[in-house]
């Protein structure tokens, strides 16, 4: 086994604390150094990853139609 290439990106993290349904959770977005997001992730407020695809669905549509809460 070799390491073949190594890539190092500089990421910036926008973090909201969201309610759901009686329920507080982390929802995260990474960008890139464009400003583009990369990436997202739903924790619960103790880090816990949340696998549960339609409350992942209705926080980031929320997110996204509230960027100026």
């Amino acid at each position: 086994m070799k390491i073949k290439s190594k890539d190092t990106y500089k990421l910036t993290t926008e973090e909201y604390v969201v309610e759901y349904e009686g329920t507080d959770y982390r929802y995260v977005d990474y960008l890139n150094e464009d400003g583009k997001i990369v990436d997202s992730e739903l924790k619960t407020i103790d880090g816990y990853a949340v696998e549960v695809p339609h409350i992942f669905e209705a926080i980031q549509n929320f997110v996204d139609e509230n960027p100026n809460f």
